[in-house]
Formats: C-alpha cells, structure tokens, sequence
C-alpha cells in the first residue's frame, strides 16, 4: 500500500458575494453548509454503491446505526439511500453485506507499520480517511473467505488496529462527524488481500471443509459445531438433536446415489431439501449455541445434492424458504417447553426419530413454533417502525449563557405584524380579498418595500413559495404579474385538482426537497382548508396533528423560516372555521373583514394579535391600477360607520346652507331636524364640515366664536360612499381576489 494521500475532502460550504448576495443592501446570510455536505455525501454514495458496497443510516454526529436491523435495511438502492441522507442521517459502510474487510486506522501511521509487517506487499486499494486523520483501508477476502471482526492479532504485535468484517461496518466518506468530514484517501480499486497476509493477521470464521467425492460436488464427513455448551437445553437432548441432525445430513448424502429417474430436474430433490432444511432450522431454533444456524447452514449446502438439474442455487432458496417459514433468528425454546423426540416431527414426519410423535411433543413443538412468529413478527414491526422514524430533531437546548451568548435573531420579519421565523394565520372573511392581501405581502417580502405602506420588511435572500389550493393557476399568475412580483423569486405550486401531497408523506417529502432546492424561504399555504387533510376540521386532535406536520414539512423538509398559513372565517363572523386551534398555532393573527351593516360598502379592515402583536383595526385602501394595498389611517369599522352617516346627512346641509346663506353653525341641525332629517346632535356641524372638505361649501368666522356657512358657486358633487376602498373579489384588472 503506497502513498495515503488525502485527495477526498468534501468541498468547503461556499458563500455568496456580490450583487447577489447583497440584493437589498443589507448582509445576506445563507446556510449552505448542510446542503454542501450532503452533497458531498450523496456524490459518495453514488460510488460507494457503484463499488458493490451496501450502505445504511448513521446518527448524525455519531458513530452508531441509526436504526435497528442495520445490517438487514443496509442496501445499494440510491433513492432509499438519498431518503436517509435527506432526513440526515450520515452513512455507514455494511462490510460483511459488501464482501469486504476494513483494516480500521486507530492511531496515525498505524497503516504504514502493519504494511512493513505483512510477508507481501500490500496491493493499492480503497482507502477513506476520518474526520481525525485516521485511515481506513478495505479488501477483498481471498477466496471469498468470511472473517471475524477481530482485533486481537493486531493488539497482540502493539498496533492500534480494528478489523471490519463480519457483523462491522466502517463510517461512509461524506458523512460529518465532531471532528469533520470523511473523504477519501486513496481513490484506487477494491484490492484483494493476500491470502498470506489474511492467513497471518485475521482471524476466520469457521466454517464446513468440503472434500470432493465421486466427482459429484463436496460430501462433508463431519458435522462443524462446537461441543455442547450450557444452554437451555441439558446434555441429553443436545447429544439427541445431534443425531437427528446427523441423519438428515446422511440422507442428504443417500440423494447422490439417486438414479436419474428418482429426481428428473430435481424435483425429488426439490422436496427433500426442502424438508431437511425445514428441520434443521428448528434444531438450530431449539439449541443455538450447541447448532449455530451458520453452521447448520454451510454443512446443508455442502452436503446437499447437485447436477446440471438442480444446482447449489436451488439449495440456497430452499434454505432460504425454511428460515422464512419457520423464523431462523427467533430466540432459544427452552428445554422445559419442548420434548425434545418431537423436534422432527412436526414437519412433514419423513425420517422422524421414532417414538416422536407424542401427542404431547407435538403441542409442545407447535407453541413453541408460535411463540417464534410472534416473536418474529413483533421484531419486524419494531425494524419497521426504527427504519421509517422521522429525523432526529436537533433541540435547541442550553443554559441561559448559552441561549445569551447567542447572536440576536433580527427582531420581525414584518416589524409589528409578523415576528421572526414565525407561524402567521390569516383568518379572512368571505371576499375581503385575501388571495390578494397575501400576493401583496409575498411581493414585500421579496422587495423590502414596506408592506401596506406602513410596516417595514426585512426581506427574504432566498425565494417565496406560495401554494395555491384555491385558485386557477393562470389567474394568480396574472395577478401576481400586475403587481410587478418578481418572478424568479417567486416559486408558485398549483395543487388545485391534484392529489393533495399532505396526504402522502413520500409526496410531501419529495414537495419539501422541490423547495428545499429553489431556496424557498418563505412559505404561504392557502387556504387551511383545501390543504387539511384530516377528516373534521372541527377536530382539534386532527387540526393540531396537521398543523404540527405543516411546521416539520416547512421548516425541517423545506428548510423555510416562515409560514403563512390563510384560513376561512365565518360568513359573518370573524373567528375561523373549525377547530380553535388553528389561531392557538399562529404567533400572529391578521383579521381580514367587512363591515356587516354596509351590505354595499366595499370598504375592508385589517387588525392583528399575537405574540407581542397588537395593530388596531384600519382601513385598507385597493389601487385597481396596480393592485397593491395600502393602509388608509382611516381607522375601524366603528369610525367608517361614522363616517357614512355623515356623508349621507351632508346633501342635506349643503341644501340648508344653500336655502339660508350666512347661516350660523347653531341653526344647522335646527333646520335639518325641521326637514325630518334623523341624526344625532353634533352630525350637523360635522357634516357640514365635511362639506367643506369636499369644497362643496365654505365657512366665514363671525362675531364672537360663531362660525356662517355659505355655498360655493358651481355644481354638488357627491361621491359615492367608499368608491375608492378594496372591493371585493373580482377578475383580473377588476377587484381583488
């Protein structure tokens, strides 16, 4: 093994300078560090599997599976490998699964010096360097030999030396740990190892030595087990079990001698097999350390008869068919719940030891056999369940120095409206333009303009999302295009008529990845109810269930900061629909409504709440030209209402003061009420007032503190109410939606 050079390091995180960094003059911060290194992990893996190697989930940050049953889910398929480093999870290398051995570096040079020792020169190979320094050298076993995991020859010469074969695995390059990334050392060809070299440093793993008899393929004269072992059986019932398994293995070796006829294509053989390793399964189930299934396994598959008919493939699937059916992993029977003459007999009765067909053995034989399936079966469910467990989240934990030492979160991302990293419910009536309200707001978000006109913005660096539920894609595309939003910083997503991917994990997974990549920063969901997908929205477990599952596809799948989520509110109510809990989620809730008594008025009102949140309702103002929103500082519904009483009593006192020219302010509502005019004392002068602010008439001071009105010369003009407030919803160039 020559030079060890590190040319495998993952490419540092980059960051982004110019222009683009710097859009909206201020700082711009990205977190490209995790999305560089799974990168590089992912570039890894692709050659790793590409090698032949099987890979599996490791914790992040540690050097321990992920999951259990690692050796089971270790896999070469890239997108099961793509959905663990995207939860991620960091790499392991399976190196029994993979044919390999890994010579595992513990202390620098450690390499070098077993190099110097070995009787041959090593051959160039694969070799992967830790996030220390340490390096891992993997190799082919000669002879496709299995070796143990083991050290001890390596300690006993003084090196600081692991061996990864069977049952170990090695981090994969790519993966980062506390003291950096893996890569890759020496970008060479698996090697195979000397087999002198394996003969003097490993240690096999004992296995059946086959020898040829009559040309007809290997015909074992001996049974590779240990001597019996304390356990849960006692010496009798071992040395029992070994003779049953003796004698299936002489009838294995009696099926050689089979004339032609007996097993045409190996269909008698194709029985025999088969029952034999359905027997010898359950004695490696009934005394695993005497018969360790490996063993019992490599003697069947050398004992077991071949020809160009049926050959050692067709013994391998039959072995397999047994351990299936009967659970070959499945824990010990102790000795006082099975007799032990009954081993045999419950499978198909041929070759049974005689006397084993007790009544008793058999019930016995058979509980036993079904505790191991439920043992089985409550195994695999637990794999299942720690093979498709979310990600591990990161907690944001530390004592208050450490939370103080921190640096500052900026204040808002909409400074008085919507906090940073916050959760936004919009709770909006029927037709008070929300679809309209939330393309304003993912345009301030975009620009750093003020949002309204009234709240300033501190803007995203990446993109806006919006996905849109409700509304035809062509539609919302032209409204956001009248409102001059930038397109390229704008990522919509028309689920209208489509499968709702809320419905479907590995669909909301692969949406969460689709944003991940645009850079999406902030996310807007609309509406609430066309995206829930639980069965009643007045459901509050179901709503928190889906709410909680929006905030880890967001912010844990996406990797956005914000979301907006806009809901429906009663048709003449302002509280949402549904379940309470959708406003508990919100750390800001913005009320978008109408006044009811002015079944005509277009005019809308915004007021919000929640987390230090506390705007007093206003009004809003709708340019139909540019369909941007503004705040009117004409306050609440209540003045509004004021207001429209005023303006519908001023053509009365315009024609007062047109009948009486010089009339004193006093004698107004003195008239009016003389006309039948209904209002309350004080409209009169502030109609009057308002009048004049429409230049409809004009005052004079008189004596003393008296003020006369008179007419402007020219034709009344009245305008109607509100005919410059947000209307409704409306087509495009019309009113908002």
């Amino acid at each position: 093994m020559n030079a060890l050079q590190d040319d495998g390091a993952p490419a540092p995180a980059r960051t982004e300078t110019g222009a683009s960094a710097n859009r909206t003059g201020r700082e711009r911060t990205t977190d490209t560090g995790k999305s560089t290194a799974r990168e590089s992990l992912l570039v890894n893996a692709r050659k790793l599997a590409g090698m032949g190697l099987y890979l599996f989930p490791v914790k992040a940050l540690e050097k321990s599976p992920a999951i259990t049953g690692w050796q089971a889910a270790s896999t070469r398929d890239l997108d099961t490998i793509k959905g663990w480093v995207r939860r991620g999870f960091n790499l392991g290398i399976d190196t029994e699964k993979s044919g390999v051995i890994g010579i595992d570096e513990d202390a620098a040079g450690a390499l070098d010096d077993w190099a110097a020792l070995c009787p041959v020169d090593l051959p160039p190979t694969f070799v992967t360097r830790s996030g220390s320094g340490g390096r891992h050298a993997l190799f082919r076993p000669p002879g496709r030999a299995l070796f143990r995991s083991s050290n001890l020859r390596f300690r006993s010469a003084g090196m600081r030396i692991d061996v990864k074969a069977r049952g170990g695995f090695l981090v994969a390059p790519g993966s980062v740990m506390p003291k950096g990334a893996y890569g890759i050392a020496e970008d060479a060809a698996i090697a195979e190892l000397p087999a002198q070299v394996a003969e003097a440093w490993l240690r096999p793993v004992e296995a059946v030595a086959p020898a040829p008899v009559d040309g007809l393929g290997p015909k074992p004269t001996f049974i590779a087990s240990e001597e019996p072992q304390e356990g849960p059986f006692p010496a009798s019932a071992v040395e029992y079990l070994r003779a049953a398994a003796e004698g299936e293995f002489q009838g294995l070796r009696a099926a050689w001698e089979w004339s032609e006829g007996e097993h045409p294509n190996g269909y008698g053989w194709r029985q025999l097999t088969l029952n034999v390793a359905n027997r010898l399964v359950l004695v490696a189930n009934a005394a695993p350390d005497a018969f360790p299934l490996a063993v019992l396994r490599e003697r069947f598959l050398a004992e077991a008869p071949t020809d160009p008919g049926w050959t050692p493939a067709d013994n391998e699937a039959r072995w397999a068919d047994a351990v299936e059916d009967i659970g070959g992993w499945a824990k010990p029977i102790p000795a006082s719940a099975l007799d032990p003459a009954a081993v045999f007999s419950a499978v198909d009765g041929e070759q049974a030891p005689r006397g084993s067909e007790t009544p008793a053995g058999i019930f016995e034989l058979e509980v036993a056999r079904e505790v191991q399936r439920l043992q089985v079966r409550e195994e695999a469910r637990r794999r299942f369940e720690a093979a498709h467990a979310p990600q591990p989240t990161e907690w944001d934990a530390g004592t208050l120095t450490d939370h103080l030492l921190k640096p500052p979160p900026p204040a808002a991302r909409v400074e008085g409206l919507i906090p940073w990293e916050a959760s936004t419910t919009i709770v909006a009536q029927r037709k008070t333009g929300k679809t309209t309200f939330e393309l304003n707001l993912a345009r301030s978000l975009i620009t750093g303009e003020p949002f309204l006109g009234a709240f300033d913005v501190r803007p995203v660096d990446g993109r806006v999302a919006f996905l849109n539920f409700e509304v035809s894609g062509a539609q919302i595309t032209g409204w956001a295009a009248d409102l001059g939003i930038d397109p390229e910083r704008f990522f919509l997503v028309n689920l209208r008529g489509v499968a709702n991917p809320f419905a479907t994990p590995s669909e909301l997974d692969r949406l969460g990845a689709l944003l991940r990549r645009h850079e999406v920063e902030s996310i807007i969901v609309d509406p609430f109810g066309r995206a829930f997908t639980g069965e009643s929205q007045n459901d509050a477990g179901q709503v928190q269930s889906w709410l909680l599952e929006l905030d880890r596809f967001a912010r844990a799948e996406a990797g956005a900061r914000d979301v907006v989520l806009s809901v429906h509110a009663g048709w003449d109510g302002e509280r949402t629909r549904g379940s309470s809990a959708v406003e508990d989620w919100g750390d800001s809730l913005i009320y978008l409504t109408k006044d009811p008594e002015a079944k005509d008025d277009p005019a809308r009102f915004l007021r919000a709440d929640g987390r230090d949140i506390d705007v007093a309702e206003d009004q809003l103002h709708f340019d139909r030209t540019t369909r941007l929103l503004t705040l009117t500082g004409r306050g609440s519904r209540r003045a509004s209402r004021a207001a429209r009483k005023i303006n519908s009593l001023m053509p009365a006192v315009v024609e007062v003061i047109e009948a009486e020219p010089g009339i004193k302010t006093g004698e107004i509502e003195s008239r009016l009420r003389t006309a039948g005019c209904a209002f309350q004392k004080g409209d009169g002068p502030q109609a009057a007032k308002a009048a004049e602010a429409a230049n409809l008439v004009r005052s004079e001071p008189g004596k003393g503190t008296t003020v006369r009105w008179f007419p402007r010369p020219g034709s009344v003009h009245f305008p109607p109410d509100g005919e410059d407030e947000t209307p409704g919803e409306g087509p495009r160039g019309g009113a908002p939606k």
